[in-house]
């Protein structure tokens, strides 16, 4: 007997039989069978300049501790 033939029996409440339903099903390359529907991508507002902000933050936050040992090694402190 199955889980939802279970709990049918339990709640006394009917489900449909998921299994004999025809889907569509579709089929990717490399052989698996898709049966749920494809879930749209979504991308949240204002992604791609809070991308563009970290990394251009990135960028000036290494250009500053180049230049603060740059600093360092000319004025003799930091020695290699």
């Amino acid at each position: 007997m199955g889980l939802l033939q279970q709990v049918e029996r339990m709640t006394t409440e009917e489900f449909p039989d998921t299994l004999s339903e025809e889907r569509e099903e579709v089929r990717c390359a490399d052989g698996y069978v898709r049966r749920s529907p494809v879930q749209p991508y979504y991308t949240p507002p204002g992604y791609r300049r809070r991308r563009l902000i970290r990394w251009g933050a990135a960028a000036l936050a290494a250009l500053i501790a180049a230049l603060a040992a740059w600093g360092l090694y000319q004025s003799g402190l930091l020695r290699f």
